[in-house]
């Protein structure tokens, strides 16, 4: 049960600000999603005021896949989530990957703690603290075929 493995590390880290990031390959409205986001790990998506309601994967066709929901920021208490979005950019007029970037602004509320940064399967193009606020650029590595 790997939810179940993700929470209880989380929970040994309750006294510290907690970020754990990736593609956990489930949609939003699932058991999978319930569960994780039930307990110490919250969605930034969620918990943000300035959001966004958009797609994060989409298989290079956005078209077919304008509600798949696969990637998340989530955090525990010792976060406040200031923004989150989804950034939708082309370089060189093509998707970097299969799945768009996503972004959270996040404010440090336990202050004093080094913050425990857990992902999977990202990318972090640009980690910045500014004014205890810390910013998370992620998107997923594509898969390489030689």
């Amino acid at each position: 049960n790997s939810i179940g493995m993700i929470l209880n590390k989380a929970k040994e880290f309750k006294d510290l600000p907690v970020v754990f990031t990736g593609d956990l390959n489930f949609i939003e409205k699932s058991l999978g999603y319930r569960d994780i986001t039930a307990d110490v790990l919250k969605d930034t998506k969620v918990l943000a005021k300035d959001t966004m309601n958009s797609a994060t994967f989409h298989n290079a066709d956005p078209n077919a896949f304008k509600d798949i929901v696969l990637d998340y920021i989530l955090i525990n208490d010792g976060f406040k989530a200031l923004k989150y979005e989804v950034v939708k950019k082309k370089y060189n007029n093509r998707y970097i990957s299969d799945h768009y970037a996503v972004v959270a602004n996040i404010q440090v509320v336990s202050r004093g703690w080094p913050a425990v940064v857990a992902h999977s399967s990202v990318l972090i193009l640009d980690s910045i603290i500014t004014k205890n606020i810390l910013s998370f650029w992620l998107v997923l590595t594509p898969t390489l075929k030689w």
